[in-house]
């Protein structure tokens, strides 16, 4: 008797530790693992943090032109109007005429996919524009350069010219320039 005290004490001890301390102590092992995870993602919460505030930082150091530069230098459009409008602008600062301008707005390369076409899409769109300016050998090569270095990107393709009068000749030139697809 004296033996079996301590073996119905001792069997109730791991009874009460298998029924009631084990799985308590399992449910404190899964609340530290949360709160490890819980931990985790409050650190990366505050690195995005620090990331968002350093590029809003670098967003807000840029000049207050920047976007309409960046804008104008590649449109999320064809915007052919305005590229006309721009290489007037810099054909009579440079004592140009434009003569004639020819764009075909149902062909802007980029926009349609041909179906069953294979290739990586593209992010951005291609457009074709003709025109004819007049002047003096001079003034055209001023023009170039301004054209050069207009903020829109623009690529010659051609330029072909002839003379009429003496000093004065009529350039036809054909470009593409680019335009970002919208997202």
């Amino acid at each position: 008797m004296k033996l079996l005290l301590p073996i119905i004490l001792i069997a109730i001890s791991i009874g009460n530790f298998l029924l009631f301390v084990h799985p308590h102590y399992q449910q404190i092992g899964d609340y530290k693992a949360k709160i490890a995870e819980y931990d985790d993602a409050l650190s990366n919460e505050a690195k995005l943090e620090q990331d968002r505030d350093a590029l809003s930082n670098t967003y807000h150091s840029f000049p207050l032109d920047a976007e309409m530069r960046l804008e104008k230098m590649l449109p999320t459009n064809a915007d052919n109007i305005r590229l006309i409008i721009d290489i007037q602008k810099i054909a009579v600062a440079n004592g140009m005429n434009v003569v004639s301008t020819q764009f075909d707005s149902t062909k802007t390369t980029g926009v349609v996919q041909v179906a069953g076409a294979r290739g990586p899409q593209k992010d951005y769109g291609i457009f074709d524009l003709e025109f004819s300016v007049t002047g003096t050998y001079q003034n055209f090569v001023n023009f170039l350069k301004a054209m050069e270095s207009s903020l829109r990107i623009n690529d010659i393709q051609s330029i072909n010219f002839s003379s009429d009068k003496k000093d004065n000749y009529s350039f036809d030139i054909k470009i593409k320039t680019y335009w970002l697809k919208a997202q």
